[in-house]
């Protein structure tokens, strides 16, 4: 399943190949850009892109970026449509009517197809340098797949609650579920038993059962006398790995910012308190 990150904009502004391959001349984000042309136009030096993909320095696809222009486009209104209903179910509340509006005045959209190594931080960090320029440009904001809706400042106004079920709103490709249908065939055809014998191969084995059962006593002892010691670990480790981020609550006409540092505060942020 592939993962998109988009910059929807509310101001028409010239912005492609040309513009785009300067800021990242400008901006030494290590990152190069190539362009895709359709077939008919391979021979013509001056044709423009339909696609923009950015590799890195081993030459590995970091991300494919295509531009909709909604009144020329036949699938971004539909996807504007679905993006509505993505709305009604994100929080807080008290930022809906916002998106819903920034929705209804969207142009166009940038959206990246992001790889698997763009996925890795400097790759990551590098895309998301040129979405917020984008935004930036462009009165724009952004959203990521079953993730989050920034405001055109950048920050976190609508995010996706835990409850949130975002198979409802995954991109329906047809020729992907038949790719992937195929795949699964193919290796259900071409399994055999040896993974199931091998793991299994010592099960008749009765004194090296006996012996891995005592093992399993013993760790269990170890971990009972860990306990509370294994607690404070996790709550740690749990600490350690979360991420602040800016978060915005609409209040009248202005954005209220703060930024989210902990459980207490993403729960503020999604009750709408600002």
């Amino acid at each position: 399943m592939a993962f998109f990150y988009r910059v929807f904009t509310t101001v028409e502004k010239n912005i492609w190949a040309k513009e785009i391959e300067a800021f990242l001349n400008e901006n030494d984000l290590g990152v190069d850009m190539v362009g895709v042309v359709e077939e008919e136009d391979k021979d013509n030096l001056d044709a423009t892109p339909v696609c923009l993909i950015f590799i890195d320095g081993q030459d590995r696809e970091l991300a494919a970026l295509v531009y909709d222009k909604r009144e020329e486009s036949e699938i971004l209104e539909d996807e504007l449509d679905e993006f509505h209903s993505l709305v009604d179910e994100m929080a807080p509340e008290v930022n809906r009517a916002w998106v819903h509006e920034q929705l209804d005045k969207t142009v166009g959209c940038f959206a990246f197809e992001i790889k698997e190594a763009g996925l890795e931080e400097a790759a990551w960090s590098a895309i998301a340098t040129i979405a917020e320029w984008l935004r930036n440009e462009t009165n724009g904001f952004e959203q990521s797949d079953g993730g989050q809706i920034t405001n055109e400042n950048g920050a976190v106004v609508l995010t996706t609650p835990d409850d949130f079920d975002e198979d409802d709103f995954e991109e329906f490709d047809e020729d992907d579920e038949d790719d992937e249908d195929d795949e699964e065939f193919e290796g259900e055809e071409d399994s055999d038993d040896s993974d199931y014998e091998e793991e299994y191969e010592y099960g008749d084995d009765e004194e090296e059962f006996y012996d891995d059962e005592e093992d399993a006593d013993d760790d269990s002892e170890e971990d009972e006398a860990s306990d509370g010691e294994g607690e404070d670990d996790a709550e740690e480790d749990e600490d350690d790995e979360w991420e602040n981020f800016v978060a915005a609550i609409r209040v009248g006409d202005a954005w209220v910012e703060k930024t989210i540092e902990s459980e207490e505060d993403l729960d503020n942020f999604l009750a709408g308190n600002a």
